[in-house]
């Protein structure tokens, strides 16, 4: 299987540092990797990418996705790994992803939570997992859902609920989403409550972004759940 890891880079070039450390080299699996700088200060030149995608001005997290699995595409892989720059991953993350969704044909999102109780604990094909309705964090996509409902919605940009919008479509179309069962991430970059500038751009973003999901919940129901037409549609 074909995997593309996609490293999204938006400033905090310390926190970005340590996870690229950690996960480029303990996933247990070869790759090939894409980081996409979403206008960040300073430029991340620590590893050797097989492409890079700098944006000259900050998009947001659904476009910056979308770059990543347009190259995924383009490279035809089988499956893209969207990995945050402030969340360390467990030895052989990848390998076991990967091993997941091969044997788990109707995956939606594989990913590795934070907090290992997280999810139903569910039996699917001998594979024990964490079943839940939404998946966040780092996760690997398999490329039949991108065929099936397409790019994130970059309704939500530049920080807001993509995941929770991705999450909808996929469980719709007849896709499961859990999370590995016995493994936990390490999100070192929690700023919940820090005054930080990075924080006060997620919180308003959130605030101004959470009543779009219903909108485009009663939008998808009446139009289809598969997004094409809105990647790299419009200037931000």
């Amino acid at each position: 299987m074909k995997v593309c890891v996609v490293q999204l880079y938006k400033d905090r070039i310390d926190l970005t540092e340590r996870c690229i450390k950690q996960n480029f080299y303990n996933s247990g699996y070869d790759a090939i990797t894409c980081l996409v700088d979403d206008g960040s200060v300073q430029r991340y030149e620590g590893y050797n990418f097989n492409k890079v995608i700098i944006n000259d001005k900050h998009k947001g997290i659904s476009y910056s996705i979308n770059q990543g699995i347009k190259y995924a595409v383009d490279e035809k892989c089988d499956a893209i790994a969207v990995l945050a720059n402030d969340i360390l991953m467990p030895n052989n993350w990848l390998q076991i992803m990967v091993y997941n969704i091969n044997n788990i044909p109707n995956t939606g999102f594989c990913g590795i939570h934070c907090v290992e109780s997280n999810g139903t604990q569910e039996n699917i094909n001998n594979i024990i997992v964490r079943r839940s309705e939404n998946v966040y964090g780092n996760v690997i996509i398999p490329m039949k859902v991108i065929d099936a409902i397409g790019f994130f919605n970059e309704d939500y940009d530049p920080y807001g609920v993509q995941d929770s919008d991705y999450c909808y479509r996929m469980n719709k179309v007849g896709f499961i989403n859990y999370y590995v069962n016995g493994l936990t991430s390490e999100h070192i970059g929690h700023d919940v409550g820090q005054n930080s500038e990075y924080r006060k751009m997620k919180d308003a973003s959130l605030e101004e972004k959470w009543h779009r999901l219903s909108y485009w919940k009663d939008y998808y129901d009446k139009n289809g759940y598969k997004i094409w037409q809105r990647y790299l549609t419009k200037e931000k």
